[in-house]
Order: C-alpha cells, then sequence, then structure tokens
C-alpha cells in the first residue's frame, strides 16, 4: 500500500499549519471559522510517498465550491471569504499505482 504525506497551511487571520498521512481512496476533512470578507490563503505539497497527486477542495458555509484542484502535488489559494461560517477543507489521494 502506498501513503502520501501532505503538509497544508492555512492562513485565516492566524496561521494554521497541519501534516497528515493521505491513504488512497481515505478523504481527510478539515474545517476553519472564517468571518465575511477574511482573506483566506493557503498552500498544500505532497513531499513523501509514491504517486502523490491529491484532489483537493475547499467548501464555503454555504456548501458551494470556492476552491478546487485535481491530481496535483502542490498548489496555492487566496480569496476573501463570502460568509460567515465553516469553511471545510477535503483532501483526497485519488489515483496511484499498484505495486
Amino acid at each position: 500500500m502506498r501513503v502520501v504525506v501532505l503538509s497544508l497551511c492555512l492562513s485565516v487571520c492566524l496561521v494554521f499549519g497541519y501534516s497528515v498521512v493521505v491513504l488512497p481512496g481515505v478523504e481527510e476533512c478539515f474545517s476553519v471559522q472564517v468571518k465575511r470578507g477574511e482573506k483566506v490563503q493557503g498552500a498544500f505539497m505532497t513531499y513523501y510517498g509514491g504517486d502523490r497527486d491529491i484532489d483537493f477542495k475547499i467548501l464555503d458555509p454555504e456548501g458551494k465550491t470556492a476552491f478546487e484542484v485535481q491530481k496535483q502535488e502542490s498548489s496555492s489559494f487566496l480569496f476573501a471569504s463570502n460568509y460567515n461560517g465553516l469553511l471545510h477543507l477535503f483532501t483526497m489521494l485519488t489515483h496511484h499505482r499498484k505495486v
């Protein structure tokens, strides 16, 4: 089984950093509280493991997609929140090589 280590840095007033092990087909979810007008800035990168392509998505408090990329080893984002509430960040290793 291949695993990928993902590092995520998120800045919403304060800076949050996460490092997680991502298993193939397992979705990881993080949530962060935001206020309307706050800048949401962050980046992620995979730095260890087999096939390191990650699907990454952010849903706003209304459930609409605020940011999404597929099959990327790294990416960054910057946007202003249009709502008060929780942003939900999802990541998944969706395709991997068989050993």
